[in-house]
Formats: structure tokens, sequence, C-alpha cells
């Protein structure tokens, strides 16, 4: 009885490896050094130079991943947050998880391709939502993921560069709004 139970959870250990390839939030292979780059890219400020630890000591990130662009934005994979748990600066813009863990994609095979956003923020917040510092978003890109185990998942090398810009502050929202509506109720009496 041991042996089949032991041999039916290595089976679907097995099984679930086959189906679900992980990643490690690792940017310490990208070396892209324009905030344009389409592939191997890294974090820059509004000025267009590498984000570091020094001026932005809390980096976050939301990661969302699928096996197709079309399930991207579904829920995240993982959320890193704080001086932590969050992102470290190891070079110019190119942040590493320290925590070595590696995060599942369900449904993407191995060498398969899967399809990523990520969301970066600084500051404390412990979401993207409610960030108040300068925040990044990736967009939607695909990467090739690594192979079988013991080949350890591909770094994220597809990334484009994130120029990391002002959250608006409240007010500035708030008096743009309503500059665009006392202009259409000027209008409307004309």
């Amino acid at each position: 009885m041991k042996k089949l139970l032991l041999t039916t959870i290595l089976v679907a250990g097995f099984a679930a490896g086959i189906l679900a390839q992980g990643f490690y939030l690792d940017l310490t292979s990208n070396t892209a050094t324009s905030s344009t780059a389409t592939s191997s890219g890294v974090l820059f400020d509004t000025t267009g130079a590498f984000l570091n630890s020094t001026t932005y000591p809390w980096i976050n990130a939301e990661v969302f991943a699928a096996s197709s662009s079309a399930g991207v934005m579904s829920s995240p994979i993982i959320t890193l947050t704080g001086s932590a748990n969050g992102p470290t600066a190891v070079g110019n813009g190119e942040y590493l998880d320290l925590s070595g863990n590696e995060y599942t994609i369900p449904s993407v095979v191995n060498n398969g391709t899967a399809y990523f956003d990520i969301e970066w923020w600084t500051g404390t917040a412990t979401s993207y939502a409610t960030a108040a510092g300068l925040i990044g978003n990736t967009g939607i890109f695909s990467q090739a993921t690594g192979g079988s185990p013991p080949v350890p998942p591909a770094p994220l090398t597809g990334m484009p560069s994130v120029v990391m810009t002002p959250v608006p502050e409240p007010a500035i929202c708030t008096l743009v709004g309503l500059g665009l509506a006392s202009l259409l109720i000027f209008r409307r009496r004309q």
C-alpha cells in the first residue's frame, strides 16, 4: 500500500512538472541600455537613468503570466513587495528576487512559451493599484520557458525596458476634470 501511494505521488508530481513551467524573477541577464528596448529590458526612471536601490529602496512587482496572451491579466502569479520581500537591485536597472523561488505558470509546458505582464512600483504600497511613487508596466510580452528539470527556467530576457513614471496626484486629476467640465459648459452656452 505504501509503495502504491508513493508511486502515485511521484507520478502526479512528475505530471504536474510537465504541465506547469515556472520562472524566476531575474533580470540579471538583461543588458538593455535604452529605455525603448523591446527585449532584454531593465528599469529606468523618467530622466532615462537606470533605476537603482539607492534612489528607490523599495521596488515592488506584480507578475501576471499565462499560456496565452488573452489570459495574462486574470490574477497575479506572484506579488513581491517591501524592502525585505521585494526584488533587489543588482545592477543598472537589473532586479532579482533573492528568495530564489520558482513561480509556476499553469498550462505552460517545458520549452514552451509563456506570456507575461509585469507591473512595477516604488514605495511602500502593497499593490500596483494603490501605488503612490513611480509606476511602470511592461505590457504583454512573450518569453520562452526553460527545459525539463533539472534545467532551470529561462531568465526574463523577453521583457521590454520599462520607464517608471510618477503617479499623478489626485488633486491634479481633479483639477483637470474640473477644467474639462468648465470647457464643456462654456462650449454649450455658445
